[in-house]
């Protein structure tokens, strides 16, 4: 009985802590967002324009912060050859 006790007692406080520090899922697919290779093309068209703004658009809110260095001081030119990846509609 104890021991069911403790297992339940952990599990809440697990539960209580995940509630509590906001832990949120990323939505797969919204009706706003860009597809995949969308998105890295505009990353490349950005950052050859050396476009910040435009930059922070392709990234997730984990790594838009205002102190990103982007490289863009050094930058002569990226030309994107190809993106390889057949199926990127596969989300893990």
């Amino acid at each position: 009985m104890k021991k069911n006790l403790v297992i339940l007692g952990l599990i809440s406080i697990f539960v209580f802590a995940m509630m509590r520090f906001g832990i949120e899922s990323v939505p797969i697919n919204t009706n706003n967002s860009l597809q995949p290779k969308q998105v890295i093309e505009n990353y490349f068209k950005f950052y050859n324009e050396k476009n910040r703004q435009g930059l922070s658009t392709t990234l997730t809110k984990w790594h838009d912060q205002s102190n990103v260095d982007f490289g863009l001081d050094n930058l002569i030119f990226i030309k994107l050859v190809s993106i390889g990846n057949n199926d990127m509609t596969t989300v893990i």
